[in-house]
């Protein structure tokens, strides 16, 4: 039987459902994304996704709008998910200006979409 593989964490959460506000199909499987493998950079993130689902009119990268506040990364961050065959795929999280950035989440904050 295979193990059960994690949740993605409150910040990638937060992030995804963001992006879901532009790519509305992206909400009904936010819910089962499980995290295949998670690799923190100097400036950011890389979390690989398992997903069965199709997003609908899923493709092209999505990425924030607005830029994440973080406290002690002063520039702020983006959340960018990429998609293989219509699934997402990984959500890269990288800081503005390759602002060091050391994978806390605490305290984070994402402005209303525009």
């Amino acid at each position: 039987m295979r193990p059960t593989l994690p949740a993605p964490n409150e910040f990638e959460l937060a992030i995804l459902r963001r992006l879901a506000s532009k790519l509305p199909a992206l909400s009904a499987v936010v819910p089962k994304l499980r995290v295949v493998s998670r690799r923190y950079t100097p400036c950011g993130s890389y979390t690989r996704l398992d997903c069965r689902d199709v997003v609908a009119g899923a493709g092209e990268p999505i990425g924030l709008s607005e830029a994440i506040t973080m406290p002690g990364v002063a520039y702020g961050m983006d959340g960018v998910l990429f998609f293989k065959d219509s699934r997402p795929d990984c959500l890269e999280i990288v800081t503005f200006g390759g602002e060091p950035w050391d994978g806390h989440h605490d305290g984070f904050s994402i402005p209303p979409a525009a």
